[in-house]
């Protein structure tokens, strides 16, 4: 099982990323408080990281003919 077969791998990525920016903006609110700052952004780019490994494996779309051909009536103008 891969990360695209799964909702979890997206969820803990949206999670990590509202966790870390919350804990980011805590930080800068407590007058820019290094550790907490620094903690938030390690946080966040590693549940951006996570949500980028999983969009990159997930499998590509097959477009079959009768979609293509679809597409194409659609872009033609009409009679």
């Amino acid at each position: 099982m891969n990360l695209s077969e799964s909702p979890l791998p997206y969820a803990v990525s949206m999670l990590g990323v509202v966790v870390g920016l919350a804990i980011l903006l805590v930080g800068e609110a407590l007058g820019a408080v290094d550790a907490l700052v620094v903690g938030g952004g390690v946080v966040t780019l590693v549940a951006v990281g996570i949500l980028t490994a999983a969009v990159a494996m997930h499998p590509a779309r097959d477009v079959d003919a009768t979609t293509e051909q679809e597409y194409s009536m659609k872009d033609s103008p009409s009679q």
